[in-house]
């Protein structure tokens, strides 16, 4: 997915994916292979920026409404 144009990407909000070991999805391959991020339990976060590039990854532990992932986000919110 290097390169690929990740702005219509289509991820399922309540399915589940292999995310850490065996056939993992190309998505968090992928994320993986940019950032070294790899999911330890549920409800992890990617953000994305308007182009489609990583802009942060969060585990479970912050909430969705978090500051750390507000502040990323807000440039783009404005």
């Amino acid at each position: 997915m290097l390169g690929a144009d990740l702005r219509n990407i289509a991820v399922p909000m309540t399915d589940i994916l292999p995310v850490a070991k065996g056939e993992v999805h190309p998505f968090y391959a992928w994320v993986r292979q940019e950032t070294g991020f790899v999911p330890q339990w549920n409800f992890n976060k990617v953000l994305l920026d308007p182009q489609g590039r990583i802009a942060g990854t969060w585990g479970s532990f912050v909430k969705p409404g978090g500051r750390q992932i507000i502040g990323a986000a807000t440039p783009w919110l404005t």
